[in-house]
């Protein structure tokens, strides 16, 4: 059957998508799985409908969004912002397309009469050119190109029906690619892990190297025997066939990455990175346990890999995967026992790097930075030798911990140190992760179109490399400066985004970062009880996962929100909490927030005679701890401080000079606080220029409260009395649980005026 679906046409028979006349071929799952959406079309369909129909058995939910994922990213126009497959949170998806069969038949019969020629002739010369023998020059021109350290590019193993299921054929990847990547010479091989078809991968790394020498593998199962069927193919050039047979997955796996590194001559390198003895029975449970962890099962993975070192204490791949993962769960004293074992053991001369990154990761959650700093940078003057990535991971941590301690320079110049010989078509997690590290380190001196930039870049880069848990971070990033530029539009539809990524991970970390976010973003909006019921969801999390850095987060939007209900006692309690916790655990960002709590919280108190010594207080850690950017947020509140205790003409100097520093690094938020605030200081005397002031302002789109509210006092004292009435009604429906008894008292006036 072909169908017309908006802007392509899809043959639901043979699973292939038409854009714009190029044919893009779907995988079996995707061919059902859009097959069943298109007959259920407009029907919310849950994941477990799903499962039962297209998957016909069970599955985890993270296969089932990823196979969405990877569908949208083909047929939609922008997958940020679907149209056609949509997603309803907490009830599954619909598909939303307009459908309809294709009408012009004839010229579809013919399209479809001209392929089958060509394929029937792509197969005729593939099945020549596949059986004919291999000189031997040609192997040896091979095996030399090989040992000249040209790219070798292996595409994902891909895997008949009955062959493997979904944790074995996760497993079996992940183990062939960590086989190579834990070691400290990784990059010699490229593998392509988020190609939508070998077809894909092929073309987007020809682009970067036409001497590319490609392997695929094929595992099919007849009977009790597996055969994986490799082929190395240059260009057109088919130049080796191989079929490797064996009775369990296991053993295909050894042969598989024995045959490779023959190629590579690492061979000695590679023995290291796979279990010392040849036990089937072992090595087929530490297939399922990496199949396990990378759909998120870790608990499951952590059995087996637990059971694997009571057989085989030897086997170090299995201890390393085993310190991964406790230090995911954050035991970080069982994570940091394993890899201290690992480091005394023969694992440490081929996969020193991914030790010493492990236990630097344990001492950053423990907050001692310097240590990390110390520790990597003694590490890689030992170890000259080492590749390239490996030594741009060692700096992007060394940048990481920088970044922590505060030190711009430094993190500035490790984070751009990471790039140096790093190819960004075959490692573009390495860019995602500098570029976003620059924006964060950038973004302590300003909020620009620089700053956003490279957070853009870093985004494009994550999805390139599928990295979900970037994308996430990074999507934050730019919803904040959006809200701070107050691009509401903006800012909703890329939370929405990035609330639909953090789904398809399950990561609750993730999900915790994003409900803030949106806490943000209902505060503003003065949305206050929906806030109050995503914070105590934010709390529950931070609860759980033990994450001192959610319970941060929770307690900043809960000292707010008490503010926000004029709960002055609760509120004092809440930033107090806040700055505990900041300072025991060093997180300075945050006792940066907790400044602002604590500024907000003596402005509404009125409390004049503690304001400028806490200030004082604060602007000196702030400038010690090297936020000497946010000096101008502070600035804001000492203008209004000045205007509490009416000293105008100090409060009207440093409203115009902090507004001439907020354009000039682009925060838009302070030039329109402090501008705000400038209205309301000449609303006492010059009520004319305070509306010009307002007038100005508006081309930056500010957020409604306390703008409307500023501006409706003006035009009501210039007499404009329906001008000011109109624009309090319009702040009553936008202002939401924000407007005050107060807001509704001067409306009451206004319309006396009008009445009068």
């Amino acid at each position: 059957m072909i169908y017309q679906v908006d802007d392509f046409s899809y043959d639901s028979t043979n699973g292939i998508i038409f854009k714009k006349g190029e044919p893009y071929n779907l995988s079996n799952i995707q061919n059902k799985l859009l097959n069943y959406l298109i007959q259920n079309s407009k029907i919310v369909l849950s994941k477990q409908t799903l499962m039962d129909n297209v998957w016909e058995r069970i599955v985890s939910e993270n296969s089932v969004d990823q196979i969405i994922y990877a569908l949208r990213n083909l047929i939609e126009k922008d997958p940020t912002n679907p149209s056609k497959i949509l997603t309803h949170f907490g009830k599954g998806i619909s598909f939303e397309g307009s459908i309809s069969h294709s009408r012009n038949k004839k010229k579809t019969l013919l399209k479809y009469g001209v392929l089958l020629v060509l394929l029937i002739a792509v197969f005729y010369v593939g099945y020549f050119l596949q059986n004919k023998p291999a000189s031997p020059e040609k192997t040896n021109i091979f095996q030399n190109s090989i040992n000249l350290n040209q790219q070798l590019l292996i595409l994902p193993t891909t895997f008949n029906d009955s062959s493997a299921n979904l944790v074995e054929q996760h497993g079996m990847n992940d183990l062939l690619w960590s086989s190579f990547n834990n070691l400290d010479n990784q990059g010699k091989i490229t593998f392509d892990k988020i190609s939508l078809s070998s077809q894909q991968a092929v073309e987007k790394h020809w682009q970067l190297n036409n001497n590319l020498t490609v392997l695929s593998t094929n595992v099919i199962k007849n009977g009790e025997i597996y055969e994986a069927i490799i082929e190395l193919t240059k260009g057109s050039n088919k130049l080796e066939r191989k079929s490797l047979k064996a009775n369990s997955l296991s053993l295909i796996l050894s042969k598989q990455i024995s045959f490779i590194s023959s190629y590579n001559q690492i061979t000695s390198a590679t023995k290291v990175s796979m279990p010392i003895k040849i036990n089937t029975s072992v090595n087929q449970l530490y297939i399922e346990a990496l199949g396990h962890k990378k759909l998120g099962n870790l608990l499951k993975a952590k059995t087996l890999l637990e059971t694997i070192l009571i057989n085989q204490e030897d086997n170090f791949p299995a201890r390393l995967s085993l310190a991964d993962i406790l230090l995911q769960q954050k035991q970080y004293d069982k994570s940091e026992s394993q890899f201290t074992t690992l480091k005394s053991t023969a694992a440490y001369q081929t996969m020193a790097t991914e030790i010493e990154l492990g236990l630097a990761k344990i001492k950053f959650a423990r907050h001692d930075y310097n240590a990390v700093i110390n520790n990597l940078k003694n590490y890689q003057a030992g170890h000259l030798f080492i590749s390239q990535i490996k030594k741009a991971k060692i700096h992007l941590y060394i940048a990481k911990g920088y970044r922590a301690l505060g030190d711009i320079k430094s993190a500035l110049k490790f984070y751009q140190q990471s790039l140096l010989d790093i190819n960004l078509l075959l490692n573009p997690e390495i860019y995602a992760q500098s570029y976003y590290g620059q924006g964060k380190v950038l973004q302590a001196q300003s909020n620009n179109q620089d700053v956003l930039a490279l957070f853009e870049q870093s985004l494009t880069f994550a999805q390139a490399s599928n990295d979900i848990h970037q994308q996430v971070l990074t999507l934050n990033e730019i919803s904040n400066i959006a809200l701070s530029n107050y691009d509401w539009d903006k800012a909703t539809k890329i939370k929405k985004h990035a609330l639909q990524i953090m789904e398809l991970d399950n990561d609750k970390e993730e999900i915790a970062n994003g409900l803030g976010t949106l806490v943000a973003i209902l505060n503003i909006r003065g949305n206050f009880s929906e806030a109050k019921k995503i914070n105590l969801r934010l709390k529950n999390i931070a609860i759980e996962l033990n994450s001192d850095a959610l319970r941060l987060h929770y307690l900043h939007y809960d000292a707010v929100l008490a503010m926000n209900f004029f709960d002055w006692r609760l509120a004092r309690q809440k930033i107090d909490a806040h700055l505990q916790l900041a300072q025991a655990t060093k997180n300075y960002p945050m006792q940066l927030n907790n400044a602002f709590l604590e500024m907000e919280l003596l402005l509404l108190l009125k409390d004049t005679k503690n304001f400028k010594t806490s200030w004082d207080n604060r602007v000196k850690l702030i400038n010690e701890n090297g936020f000497a950017r946010y000096q101008i947020y502070m600035d804001v509140y000492l203008i209004r401080y000045y205007n509490l205790i009416n000293q105008d003409s100090d409060a009207i100097t440093l409203a115009e000079q902090t507004s001439e520093q907020a354009l000039a690094i682009s925060d838009i938020s302070v030039l329109v606080d402090a501008q705000n605030t400038l209205a309301e200081i000449y609303l006492k005397t010059d009520a004319k220029k305070a509306l010009v002031i307002l007038n100005n302002i508006e081309q930056h789109n500010p957020q409604p409260n306390p703008y409307l509210e500023i501006k409706a006092r003006v035009l009501n004292k210039l007499g404009k009395h329906i001008e000011a009435f109109n624009i309090l009604n319009q702040a009553k429906l936008v202002y939401n649980e924000s407007w005050t008894a107060e807001n509704q008292a001067l409306l009451e006036i206004v319309q006396k005026s009008i009445n009068y």
